[in-house]
Order: C-alpha cells, then structure tokens, then sequence
C-alpha cells in the first residue's frame, strides 16, 4: 500500500504506477504480469461515489449514529440496491487485478486504521459479500507485506491536547465509560454525538476519531508535560503576547497505529518526508525506526525574499490579491476562496508549478500550534521546533518551482521580519534551509534607507 494526503494524489500514481516504463521492456513486462495498482477508497467514499452516481440519496454518518448502528449496517438495511452496485463495482475491479497482486493507493486514513479491521480493509476479501464471509479470515488474507506512507506529519506520530481539552475528553469518558471500555465502535459514536448535542464547552471538542482513539488508548496513556516556553520568536514583552505559554499542562502520548497488538501492520514500513521536523519525533515515537537521510548534490538555488513587518495572518489575503497575475501561483494561508491560491499545506507535493512564478507569504504560526511545538520541544529537550517547522514550510513551497522542478520562473517569499529574525538566530533551522536568501527591500524600506531611517 501507498498511502498519500488525498484520493487525487492517489489516484495519478496509480496510473503512473500502472504506466511505468524503465526502458527495460523485459522487466516491464515482467512486472505488469505481477503487479497492478488499483485506487483503494475508503467504504465510506466508495459507498458516496456510488450512490451519488445512480442518483440515490447519501445516508450520512450521523443518521447511524443516531440509530446507534454502523453505517454499513444502514446502508445494508436501507439501500440494498446501492450494496449491489458497489458489489458490482468491487467485482469489476477484481475482475481488472486477475491473479495478479494488488498494489493498493489509497490516503492516510485508510492506512492508519488498517488494524482494526474496518469495512474498508475486509472489502479486500473477494467474498465480502457473501453470507459466508468470515472477517477474521479476511484479516489474514488481507495483511500488508509493503507499507509507504508519504508525506508524514507531526500528527502521524504523536496526539496531543490540552488542558481543555483533555478535561473535555474526560467528561466524554466519564458520561459513558463502559461504551469507551468496549470495542463497539457503533455505540461510542453514538455516545460521542450525544455528548457534544448535551455539551456547552464545544470550543475544546475534539474531533470524534481522535477522541475514540484517545479513549480506546485510555487517557491515562498520555504523558503531562509541563511546556517550558522557549519563547522561540523572540517577542518583546513576549508573555504578555498569546504566545506566552510557561508553565501550561500539555498531554502527549505517542500513536501505535501502525502495530496490530505487538506485530507491524505491514512486513516492511517505510515513512517519507522532507520535513525535519516529523523525522525529529517520529525517530523517538518509534525506536525502531531506521532513520535514512539521503545526501543530494543538488544545487541551492536562489529565491528572492521581502522581510516587512506588514506580513501577517490578517494582512496576507489583501496582500496576496496585489501581486495576482496570469502566471502567478500565490502559497499561503487564509486564501481558500482566491483563484490561483493554495495553503502552504495543501501545496505539499504538488508538480504542476514548476513553470509558474510563485509568490509564498509566511507568517508567525497560530498560538495553539505554537502551544504544541513548545510541548514537544520540552519533551525532546529542545528549543528549535518551532522555527524548524517553519523553515519546512518554506522548503516545501520553494520546491514547487525550485531545485528539480526550476523550469526559470520566479519565487518571491514575503516573510514576517519578526519570524525572519527568529529564524535567522537559530542555527539549527538555518542549517535546513535549501534555498538560499536574496534578501530584497520593498518601497517603504528603500525610502527609509534613503533617509537613513
């Protein structure tokens, strides 16, 4: 399995997975005999597709919940007729793989629930649908022997709450405990939306996924960490910012999605990123782990950078609607509604601007993020994490037009002075740079130095 951010990401490398050519027709012959890669929605998406393709209406989650039912069990019970065209859409797939092995592309989600058996994991057993189907077989049958999961995050290792939150989750736990002790998935969703209906502190909710795998892990399994504020932007009168955070409680337990008991999931996992930061926890989420970071001989191409004070989350949407043109791509947050706008998350990975010129606006990171990385960093020992999650930020949106991908066109990073100063003074996130700083003024700071302001 290849396990990426979204279906769209899935989707175009299965077909290039499919369509793959070495230059060695022998063994590309060879290997289009054993292997096929196929897209492996999760049961809920294929169930969505389906019904919206044949015009039926889509039951919804809640409605199951409310029934205190899965929603495979309701959509068996009410739309018999969409089961048959998923069923004939699973054999058709069948019919595509032959005898051959199943490469599966799927997303995160998919991945990091395939040990507990789901609908969509059993969904790989040929029988599914049969009255015969036993899923304790089809758990054997359907073990991963390879397990790539690109693009990993600081989530992908480690959950993490509050105070508030973790207070949240208690009264959760405490309004049904025996729901959270069992292994009824049904009845804890229920439970879940029952709670948040009765619930009047819905600013520390915490999404119904990740509070079923807090519960199931048991609260008690998180670490209190009391966050020793390293006040890594270096702020005047810094605690009485919302960024001052000494001293505040932070839970912090490591993720074991990928065992099944005490076995991997997969033979062989591999994890990918280019982000020093996920690598930095997920080395200690997982001793295990062999930690292998190639040397490139790759040039450090240049990129021009403005650093102003002006830059920040409420200014970067009116300042990115100036600099829109017919060949610019703007990276940043806040911009969901613009045309030719992406997050700096969103745009992890993307290879379609590589000819585009570019234009990514940084600025200083949420409080609660901030409130996260100072919890690990207290944890870790350290005092970087901050500013070397900002520095992969910056690393990723340049590498859309830059490095392997410089077709000529432009990259402008409009950065927040604050956060170029911070960044500046530690060595550790300056060392993970791979671009290298043209640093530009823009009118107000050439006037000034006009005036020898």
């Amino acid at each position: 399995m290849f396990a990426f951010s979204t279906y769209e990401d899935a989707e175009k490398k299965a077909e290039e997975f499919n369509s793959l050519s070495t230059g060695n027709t022998r063994l590309d012959a060879q290997r289009r005999e054993r292997f096929h890669g196929v897209v492996w929605y999760s049961f809920s998406r294929l169930y969505e597709d389906t019904a919206k393709a044949h015009g039926y209406p889509i039951l919804t989650q809640d409605q199951a919940d409310e029934k205190g039912v899965t929603l495979w069990s309701l959509i068996l019970r009410a739309q018999p007729e969409v089961v048959c065209l998923m069923r004939e859409d699973l054999a058709a797939l069948f019919d595509e793989i032959g005898n051959r092995t199943p490469v599966l592309f799927s997303v995160h989600a998919v991945a990091q629930q395939w040990s507990y058996n789901t609908v969509t994991r059993q969904m790989l057993s040929r029988d599914f649908f049969d009255e015969t189907f036993d899923p304790i077989s089809a758990k054997w049958t359907s073990n991963l022997n390879w397990l790539v999961h690109d693009e990993v995050s600081i989530k992908t290792f480690v959950d993490a709450y509050t105070k508030r939150q973790m207070g949240w989750l208690s009264s959760l736990r405490d309004a049904s405990p025996k729901v959270w002790s069992s292994a009824n998935s049904a009845r804890q969703r229920h439970a879940y939306a029952k709670h948040v209906k009765s619930d009047t502190l819905k600013e520390y909710m915490v999404d119904r996924p990740d509070a079923q795998r807090a519960l199931r892990a048991g609260l008690d399994t998180f670490e209190e960490v009391t966050i020793r504020d390293a006040m890594e932007y270096g702020l005047k009168d810094h605690d009485h910012t919302s960024y001052a955070c000494e001293g505040e409680a932070f839970y912090i337990r490591y993720r074991d999605w990928w065992l099944e008991g005490n076995a991997p999931v997969a033979n062989r996992m591999v994890f990918l990123t280019t982000e020093t930061a996920p690598a930095i926890v997920a080395q200690l989420a997982t001793p295990d782990l062999r930690y292998l970071r190639p040397k490139t001989s790759i040039g450090r191409d240049e990129i021009d950078v403005y650093a102003t004070r002006s830059v920040n989350a409420e200014t970067i949407p009116e300042l990115a609607k100036a600099c829109m043109g017919s060949n610019v791509h703007v990276i940043g947050n806040k911009l969901k509604d613009m045309p030719n706008a992406t997050s700096a998350y969103a745009v992890r990975g993307r290879n379609n601007l590589d000819t585009a010129d570019i234009t990514q606006f940084v600025s200083m990171m949420h409080p609660d993020e901030y409130r996260l990385y100072q919890a690990l960093n207290t944890k870790l020992g350290r005092d970087d994490l901050c500013r070397i999650a900002h520095v992969d930020s910056i690393n990723q949106s340049c590498g859309r037009n830059r490095g392997p991908r410089n077709a000529g066109a432009e990259h402008e990073l409009h950065i927040n002075l604050t956060l170029f100063r911070a960044i500046h003074a530690c060595p550790s996130a300056m060392d993970e740079l791979r671009y290298r700083w043209r640093l530009q003024m823009d009118e107000n700071q050439r006037r000034n130095a006009r005036n020898g302001g």
